[in-house]
């Protein structure tokens, strides 16, 4: 009963401006600071400090020790200056441009993101020129401060954050790792780029020498480096050296580079993807990968029809003209019928009448140019032949079947040996008549 009444007296004390304080009164204090903790005491008490915060409006200061209550003609503190993060302007695709992040994301340096969509060319947009005339990335803005060299802008951000990746006190560490990030520029960057770029940008071209020298340039890392940590390239701490190349490893995923002969740079990669800084700096770009992949799979690369032709076929010539105008990818394969290639079995089995033109569209085979012509014109929706206008239809096959009947020569194939070789409709009227 004593703990109550107690209790009662000093929480009425305290919104009349009086609180009893640990320094005035230890063993009072904390054995009200506990005892006002407990559910009876709450319950009991809700409505009265509600009731007495409307009477007295006290806020929690006004509440505070008389003694130390700030005098009401005193000015607020002023609010914490906020200080303005440097800015990169980047892209989840580019080295580069994570190669600066994930240095920020493992020093716990703060940066504002702004993405640059290359593939839309963001970088060429006049709000971008205006920030750097240049147009590339990644970029640092930091008040005055305009950086767009990847090894500036780490330097700066090192420098003004005292990252212990690119310790720029000690000039020892700071030249192992200097040599260490120029070996892998020189090793890496550029076969990188070609073996990753027919993914990234459908650029294709150089990609087979260039994956032969990303296995060269790995083999010469694993054995030279290493040798305190599978973890680190040098020491046993992060370094500047373990972003770079982290970064240019997770951009070989892209075409799912085998690691597993570079045993100590397999082990490498598998544990700095495992950090918390590679996830934060890679999140969008594999992100993005997927999203490649998914746009990739809807819009698989669909095998040409293959024609099969010979140049001296007017047929085969209208086929070829037909497609060419209508925009229709062909793939030909010549048959002479000067060599009598249309009589192999192979051909036979193709159009068993041995003539050219035919067409091979997956598993359809169709022979007679003017069958080829109106599966073709289907297929592709062509105007030249339009199939959903039937007088329009009707007009064509009368000019169409009028030069055949009556304006093509005879012989137009040269020679009755290769015109008995040629699917022409004039062999078919002709001999009809």
């Amino acid at each position: 009963m004593v703990d109550i009444v107690l209790a009662v007296v000093v929480s009425q004390a305290a919104v009349l401006d009086y609180t009893v304080s640990a320094e005035d009164h230890p063993l009072i204090s904390a054995w009200y600071n506990s005892l006002k903790e407990t559910t009876s005491f709450r319950e009991s008490h809700a409505d009265f400090f509600t009731l007495a915060a409307s009477l007295y409006k006290r806020s929690e200061l006004a509440r505070a020790p008389l003694a130390r209550r700030t005098p009401t003609n005193t000015p607020p503190p002023s609010p914490p200056k906020v200080v303005a993060m440097p800015m990169l302007y980047w892209h989840a695709l580019d080295v580069d441009s994570r190669s600066v992040l994930y240095f920020a994301h493992a020093s716990s340096i703060p940066l504002r993101l702004v993405a640059i969509d290359v593939a839309k060319g963001e970088q060429r947009s006049a709000d971008y020129v205006a920030v750097n005339a240049a147009g590339t990335i990644p970029f640092l803005v930091d008040g005055n401060v305009r950086l767009g060299h990847t090894g500036e802008i780490v330097a700066y951000l090192a420098a003004k954050y005292h990252s212990p990746l690119y310790p720029l006190s000690s000039l020892r560490e700071l030249s192992d790792i200097d040599a260490a990030v120029r070996l892998l520029h020189e090793l890496l960057s550029d076969d990188v780029a070609k073996v990753t770029q027919s993914v990234i940008s459908g650029v294709l071209g150089g990609a087979d020498a260039a994956a032969t020298n990303i296995g060269k340039a790995l083999s010469t890392i694993n054995d030279r480096y290493f040798r305190h940590s599978t973890n680190h390239m040098i020491g046993e701490l992060y370094s500047l050296a373990d972003v770079v190349l982290a970064t240019h490893l997770a951009q070989l995923t892209t075409v799912k580079f085998d690691l597993s002969p570079f045993a100590s740079v397999s082990g490498f990669y598998e544990y700095q993807r495992s950090t918390a800084a590679f996830k934060q700096a890679h999140a969008d770009f594999f992100a993005k990968l997927a999203d490649i992949a998914i746009a990739s799979s809807s819009k698989l690369p669909v095998k040409p029809p293959i024609l099969y032709w010979y140049p001296l076929s007017p047929p085969a010539r209208t086929v070829n003209f037909f497609a060419r105008a209508a925009g229709i990818e062909l793939e030909l394969r010549n048959t002479n019928l000067r060599h009598g290639e249309q009589r192999s079995p192979e051909y036979l089995a193709i159009n068993p009448h041995g003539k050219v033109p035919a067409l091979v569209d997956g598993e359809l085979k169709i022979y007679e140019s003017a069958a080829i012509i109106r599966y073709l014109a289907a297929k592709s929706s062509s105007r030249l032949f339009p199939l959903d206008d039937l007088q329009a239809q009707a007009r064509i096959d009368m000019v169409v079947e009028f030069i055949i009947g009556q304006v093509a020569p005879e012989g137009t194939c040269y020679d009755a040996a290769l015109h008995a070789a040629c699917s022409c409709p004039l062999t078919a009227s002709r001999s009809s008549q």
